[in-house]
């Protein structure tokens, strides 16, 4: 799940920020993140329902993932419901009648196929049924929309748990977080991990804390999460960081926790034994981030630029559902597509262009009539 919403974010986030949107992710009681099931599958359910969202919430709106950890059934599967919330234009009552219909979104859907309604809605429902879900939707014209996906997914056999934090030498953890939601989330997350998490809502609080707990041993990691990553952030950490610290012993870590990648300085750089973390993150992405803390300054965020911005390609590809896929994928990024339905129809379309009318050519490699390898060939 961690690498889903790595992957998810990527992409969905970008979007959001240009229509100055929030763009909100929760988890809440999941209690295994690595489990069994199709990744692509799920991704391309998320990337459906959230662009969507994006595209049909006006300027400066919410639009909220969550993943939510259900009453397991037994102890081989986790239950996940996933919601798709937000705050945007609502459908009514009439059209949500008909949304997952392939046949009546494709009839009303001629100029834009794959807005997220239409065959988006389709395959989005077909896609959560191959992984043996259910999905249901609630919309009010004015207020927005609600969709909610229900999977259940196999636990792996061995899912090591307690001995990273022992290994680590981390017993006691300070989250530093001027919302209560960000304060919440980190207790939520360390649940059942042995690991005691002490909360503070500004720095005032978090120094009574660190005096409080230098009798028991002290905190042996701080997570903060400042409005904006930049000097002033980092100052007061190391501040705090310094009255932690014995003069003869390594920095204590600090892990700096933004909603998103946009919120940092980019010219800013970390002081040793520093890292940052996207919120929200699974507890693998946690750990990951601790064992990264090695004395490197500085960090990259993740580069949002669309480089395929304003490109436009010829694909070949005869299966509807993953046309349809692609040409919201490539639409996320700026980028238009022509697709044809096989590698025949690739080659003539080819032949008959302009000089420079296709940026990249994008082909499948079993189609009818002619193969993708044919038509390169070709």
């Amino acid at each position: 799940l961690g690498d889903s919403l790595v992957a998810i974010e990527s992409i969905i986030a970008p979007m959001a920020h240009e229509k100055d949107q929030n763009f909100i992710t929760e988890i809440t009681n999941v209690n295994h993140e690595r489990l069994i099931g199709d990744e692509t599958h799920l991704n391309q359910i998320l990337i459906n329902l959230l662009s969507n969202a994006v595209k049909y919430t006006q300027e400066g709106g919410t639009v909220c993932l969550r993943f939510i950890g259900l009453a397991q059934h037994s102890n081989q599967f986790e239950r996940i419901r996933i919601e798709v919330e937000d705050n945007g234009y609502g459908m009514s009552p009439e059209f949500l009648e008909t949304i997952f219909d392939s046949f009546t979104r494709a009839e009303n859907s001629t100029t834009n196929k794959v807005q997220g309604t239409g065959l988006g809605m389709s395959i989005t429902k077909s896609l959560v049924e191959l992984m043996g879900g259910t999905i249901e939707v609630e919309s009010e014209e004015g207020k927005g929309t609600l969709f909610r996906v229900d999977l259940e997914l196999r636990i792996p056999e061995e899912q090591a748990q307690g001995f990273f934090w022992v290994q680590q030498g981390i017993g006691r953890i300070l989250a530093i977080s001027y919302s209560e939601r960000g304060r919440d989330a980190a207790v939520h997350l360390l649940e059942g991990t042995g690991v005691i998490v002490d909360t503070a809502a500004d720095m005032h609080a978090a120094e009574a804390l660190v005096q409080e707990a230098a009798n028991e041993n002290g905190y042996q990691l701080l997570m903060y999460k400042p409005g904006k990553l930049d000097q002033g952030a980092i100052d007061e950490a190391e501040s705090l960081r310094a009255i932690i610290n014995p003069l003869d012993g390594p920095a204590v870590p600090v892990l700096y926790v933004l909603d998103n990648s946009f919120d940092r300085d980019e010219q800013v750089e970390l002081p040793p034994r520093s890292g940052v973390l996207v919120h929200p993150f699974f507890l693998s992405t946690l750990k990951q981030a601790i064992e990264g803390i090695s004395g490197v300054s500085n960090v990259e965020a993740a580069d949002h630029d669309k480089v395929l911005e304003g490109k436009h390609f010829l694909a070949a590809e005869d299966n509807l559902m993953n046309a349809s896929i692609l040409e919201e994928l490539l639409d996320m990024e700026g980028a238009t597509v022509e697709i044809v339905e096989n590698g025949q129809l690739c080659v003539e379309r080819f032949e008959a262009c302009e000089p420079g009318e296709f940026d990249a050519i994008l082909m499948d490699v079993q189609m009818p009539i002619m193969n993708g390898h044919d038509a390169s060939s070709a």
